[in-house]
């Protein structure tokens, strides 16, 4: 298992947050209902497992759904009342194929950007997608956001969890390509606390990686993976652990070939330190 060593102030309580990737939950004709049942029994048991894990709460990286439908949402929003700990997430670019942002909003009663603040951290949800762009799927901030941002990072006096959709590029797998990175530089804002943690999907593929002070953390798609993260930290060590439910669900290669604008990776094959490790902040 890897170690990492960062810098942070220490706390003593224990927070437990579940991780997951790109749900890319579909769209199916409702004349499928071979396809509508494999697909409602493999998210019901998805959330059912992760309540089991009994986390303070489960952090979705966006792409919730596939094609970006209210409907998908809702049914999604539905299904994370199986949890027992709340159920936050942010945009991803597939999640306005279908709706607009304001209407993603209304439905999950998210802001688009907002903060949440634990014991043990301050955790920071931001928006980093284009508006219905089937076109280009690049990250990007606009400058109300960037600066709200900027602010609450410069003012934490808590360690700082960072959850966009997006990668910052250049860091985690494949974030060196344009479509698959933030546009913005968002070292001027990580550089003010050299210390924290930033976690983000879209690029399908498990990664974590520090740079400068800070744990990258990138979870790769569910579909792909059939697996999620438990980070757990106290507010100076903390773990991530990645669990697999290849044993507990079923019927995903027929559920994905039914799939457009989706793409399951297969054959996967990761070193430890992109699933599991141990970190300090000191």
């Amino acid at each position: 298992m890897k170690r990492y060593t960062l810098k942070c102030k220490r706390k003593d309580l224990t927070m437990k947050l579940v991780l997951l990737g790109d749900l890319h939950y579909p769209t199916l004709e409702s004349s499928d209902a071979e396809g509508i049942q494999i697909r409602n029994t493999l998210f019901q048991t998805l959330f059912q497992c992760l309540a089991e894990e009994k986390a303070d709460a489960y952090i979705c990286v966006g792409d919730l759904t596939n094609s970006g439908t209210l409907q998908d949402l809702k049914n999604l929003i539905d299904l994370s009342e199986l949890l027992n700990s709340p159920f936050y997430f942010v945009m991803g670019n597939h999640d306005t194929y279908g709706c607009s942002k304001e209407d993603f909003i209304k439905i999950s009663q998210k802001k688009r950007y907002y903060a949440v603040d634990m014991p043990q951290a301050n955790l920071y949800f931001v928006d980093t997608t284009l508006e219905s762009r089937v076109d280009d799927w690049i990250g990007i901030m606009d400058d109300e956001e960037y600066l709200w941002l900027q602010e609450k990072v410069r003012k934490s006096t808590k360690p700082i969890f960072i959850i966009a959709h997006h990668p910052v590029s250049n860091t985690t797998r494949r974030s060196d390509e344009r479509k698959l990175q933030l546009h913005e530089n968002m070292w001027d804002i990580l550089n003010q606390k050299p210390k924290g943690i930033y976690i983000n999907g879209h690029n399908h593929l498990h990664s974590i990686v520090k740079q400068r002070g800070w744990l990258f953390i990138q979870t790769g798609d569910f579909l792909s993976h059939l697996d999620y993260r438990i980070l757990c930290f106290d507010g100076h060590r903390g773990t991530i652990e990645t669990k697999s439910l290849k044993d507990r669900l079923v019927g995903v290669d027929q559920l994905t070939q039914k799939m457009k604008r989706y793409t399951k990776y297969s054959d996967l094959s990761y070193p430890n330190e992109d699933l599991n490790c141990e970190f300090i902040l000191e």
